[in-house]
């Protein structure tokens, strides 16, 4: 795990809940020695995935899943970088949930919430982890977005 991850964990999960399954959660502010932080930790997935600078612009823009090799993995690295993905490269399901009650604010989504991620981490079957990171995300963004927990920019 990266220098003081766990410290900015509630940080990098908006920054992964926004990246990857688009939705908008009230952020606490950040100091700029944690945007610092998260914007190393995210170049460091960059450069270890080969995730392009203008990919990485067109994920955020677009607000949609990436679906290149290098995009999928670059969600596989944030997720592993915030203890999203265990040891075998299974969701961790408690960590996600947690993650969610300490970053939403509505009881009933958080609720709803819980359950998508239950839901998919018995639905997707792991496979390739990269793509199984990404099956996780678009489970989760699919299931939020039906379930109205879903925002826009």
């Amino acid at each position: 795990m990266g220098f003081k991850f766990v410290k900015y964990r509630s940080y990098f999960f908006v920054l992964v809940i926004h990246i990857i399954l688009c939705i908008q959660i009230k952020a606490k502010e950040l100091t700029d020695e944690q945007k610092e932080q998260i914007f190393a930790e995210i170049k460091n997935c960059m450069e270890s995935t080969k995730l392009t600078d203008e990919e990485f612009e067109s994920i955020m823009a677009k607000k949609e899943l990436p679906t290149s090799k290098e995009g999928k993995c670059f969600t596989k690295c944030l997720m592993e970088k915030m203890e999203y993905l265990e040891e075998g490269g299974k969701i961790n399901v408690i960590a996600v949930q947690a993650g969610l009650e300490e970053n939403m604010e509505k009881e009933s989504e958080i609720t709803k919430a819980k359950e998508i991620i239950q839901q998919c981490a018995d639905t997707v079957p792991p496979e390739d982890s990269c793509e199984y990171a990404y099956g996780i995300s678009q489970c989760m963004y699919t299931k939020m977005k039906e379930a109205g927990i879903s925002g826009g920019p």
